[in-house]
C-alpha cells in the first residue's frame, strides 16, 4: 500500500484508523510452535536471529527462519572497505548457511515474493544460479512473527541516469563491482598515463568514508609504481548538495573535514545539488559541472520498492515500513519492521531516527526481547526509545572521528585520532561479538591485530 499521494495529516489517519481495525496481539498456534521469519540479515537483522536462536530456537520453542537474498553477511559500515580492498572476505564474511547450525535457525535463499497478511504467509522468489538453473525453487512460508530488516539503499531522486552511469554502496556486489572499477582505473592511470577521475556524490558518513579508502587505494597503488609521477592523472572528488559536509553534525566538523579531505588530495564541491549524470559529467543545478569517468552514488536513503506493494503494509513516501513505539505494523498482526527500512510514529509524529547501524542493533535487542516474552507467555507492553549515543567515522589510516552524547553533562563530548580509531574497531568487535559469539570476536580481534601492517594490503581480485 503506497501512500506517495496522501499528505502527512492524511497518512496519520490511515495509521491510527488501521490500528483501529485489528488487535495487533500476536495469537499462537496450539497446536505448533511458532515460526518466527526474518527477511534481511544485516546490521539489525542477524544479531536478532541471533539471539532468537539462542533463546528460542535452540530449546525447540519456536523455528527461527531467515530470508535474504544473499548467502554472506558483511557488517554494512564496512562497505567502503570492501570496495578499496582492505576488507578480507575470507575472515570477515559471515556465511549463513554454515552460521545457521551453529545458531539455530534456519536459512532460506531468495526475495520478498508476496506477503498474505490475513493468512499470514510470504511468498519467496526462486533462485537461479548463472547458468540458469534453479538451486531454490518459489516457496511458501506461514509465520506467525514476521519481522522486516531489510535496511535501504541510496536515494538517486529520480534524477535522470543516475541508475545507469552510476556505482552505488549497498551491497556485497556493489563494493566488489566498485573494487573491481577501481582497480582498474588506477591501473590504467599508472600504466598508460589515462586519466581516473573518481567522484563519489553524498557528504555523509559513508561518503567521507569511501573518499578516504579510495585515496588510500590509490596511495598504495601509486605508491609501488617505478614512476613517481605515476598518481597525477589520479582525481577524486567528493560531492555535497548541503552547505557542509556530514550536515547531521555541527558545521564546526563539516568544516573540519572539509580540510581533511583536502589533506588528503580529495577536492569538496559543496552546495552542488546533482540534476543530471552522463558517463563523463556530474552538472548540477546552477550548471556547475564535475568531470567524472567514475561516479559513486551515496547520497540519502531510500527502502525497497517492494515495501510499499505489500499488502496491509503502511509505508511513507520513501517506502519505509510505518510501524508503531512497539515496532509493530499498525493494523497487521504478527509483523514488524526494524532499521532503516521502518519510519517510527510516536503520538502520530514520526521520530527523526538516523540510518545508523547502531540503532538498528538497538532496534533488534529491544524486538527480540519482545517477542521472546510473547513466546514464553510474559506480558510486555514496553516501547521502543531512540537514544542518540553518537556517531563515529573513520578516515582510513588518516584519522578517526567519535562524537558521545554524555548525559551528565548534558552535552555531546569529541574525540579524535587514536582514541576514536580504536573506538570504531571496537563498535565493529561488538557486532562480530553479538553474531559470532565473544570467544570468535576476541580470536578474531587478535588476529586482525597481529596481521595488520602500517602498508595496506590490498584485495584487488
Amino acid at each position: 500500500m503506497k501512500y506517495r499521494a496522501k499528505s502527512k495529516c492524511d497518512l496519520k489517519n490511515d495509521i491510527f484508523e488501521a490500528a483501529a481495525i485489528v488487535n495487533t496481539t500476536d495469537n499462537n498456534s496450539k497446536n505448533k510452535i511458532p515460526r518466527i521469519v526474518v527477511v534481511g540479515g544485516g546490521a539489525g537483522g542477524l544479531p536478532l536471529i541471533c539471539t532468537l536462536g539462542k533463546k528460542l530456537g535452540k530449546s525447540k520453542l519456536a523455528e527461527i527462519v531467515l530470508i535474504d537474498k544473499n548467502i554472506n553477511h558483511v557488517w554494512k559500515p564496512r562497505l567502503h572497505e570492501l570496495a578499496s580492498g582492505a576488507l578480507d572476505e575470507a575472515t570477515d564474511f559471515v556465511n549463513f548457511s554454515s552460521h545457521s547450525h551453529q545458531y539455530h535457525y534456519r536459512f532460506e535463499r531468495g526475495s520478498v515474493a508476496g506477503l498474505d497478511t490475513d493468512q499470514k504467509i510470504i511468498s519467496v522468489s526462486e533462485v537461479n544460479d548463472e547458468s540458469g538453473n534453479t538451486t531454490w525453487p518459489e516457496r511458501q512460508l506461514e509465520y506467525d512473527y514476521l519481522i522486516l530488516a531489510v535496511g535501504s539503499r541510496s536515494n538517486s531522486w529520480d534524477i535522470p541516469d543516475v541508475d545507469q552511469h552510476c556505482f552505488f554502496l549497498d551491497s556485497i556486489n556493489n563494493a566488489l563491482s566498485i573494487r573491481k572499477r577501481l582497480t582498474n582505473v588506477f591501473l590504467a592511470a599508472i600504466k598508460n598515463k589515462h586519466p581516473a577521475r573518481i567522484a563519489v556524490v553524498g557528504g555523509g558518513a559513508a561518503g567521507v568514508e569511501l573518499c578516504a579508502e579510495i585515496a588510500r587505494m590509490a596511495e598504495s597503488m601509486t605508491g609501488h609504481a617505478p614512476d613517481e609521477n605515476a598518481g597525477d592523472g589520479i582525481e577524486i572528488h567528493l560531492i555535497e548538495g548541503s552547505p557542509q559536509l556530514l550536515p547531521r553534525l555541527n558545521k564546526i566538523y563539516g568544516d573540519k573535514f572539509s580540510s581533511y579531505m583536502h589533506s588528503i588530495n580529495v577536492t569538496v564541491h559543496l552546495g552542488f545539488e546533482v540534476v543530471n549524470v552522463t558517463p563523463e559529467f556530474i552538472t548540477s543545478y546552477n550548471h556547475q559541472t564535475v568531470a567524472a569517468d567514475t561516479i559513486i552514488w551515496s547520497a540519502g536513503i531510500i527502502a525497497p520498492a517492494w515495501l510499499s506493494q505489500l499488502k496491509g503494509i503502511v509505508t511513507n513516501p520513501i517506502n519505509q515500513v510505518v510501524v508503531d513505539a512497539s515496532l509493530c505494523c499498525p493494523g497487521v498482526s504478527g509483523v514488524y519492521a526494524l532499521g532503516d527500512c521502518c519510519s517510527v510514529y510516536q503520538n502520530g509524529e514520526a521520530l527523526m531516527i538516523p540510518p545508523r547501524a547502531k540503532v538498528a542493533k538497538d532496534m533488534s535487542d529491544f524486538l527480540a526481547q519482545r517477542i521472546i516474552d510473547k513466546v514464553k507467555g510474559r506480558g510486555n507492553d514496553h516501547e521502543f526509545h531512540y537514544r542518540d549515543s553518537g556517531s563515529l567515522i573513520a578516515l582510513s589510516h588518516y584519522s578517526s572521528f567519535g562524537r558521545v552524547f554524555s548525559r551528565l553533562l548534558g552535552r555531546s563530548i569529541i574525540f579524535e585520532g587514536t582514541i576514536a580509531m580504536w573506538a570504531y574497531r571496537l563498535s565493529y568487535w561488538s557486532h562480530h561479538a553479538a553474531v559470532c559469539g565473544y570467544r570468535s570476536a576476541v580470536i578474531h580481534f587478535l588476529f586482525r591485530q597481529l596481521t595488520r601492517s602500517k602498508d595496506l594490503k590490498l584485495r584487488l581480485h
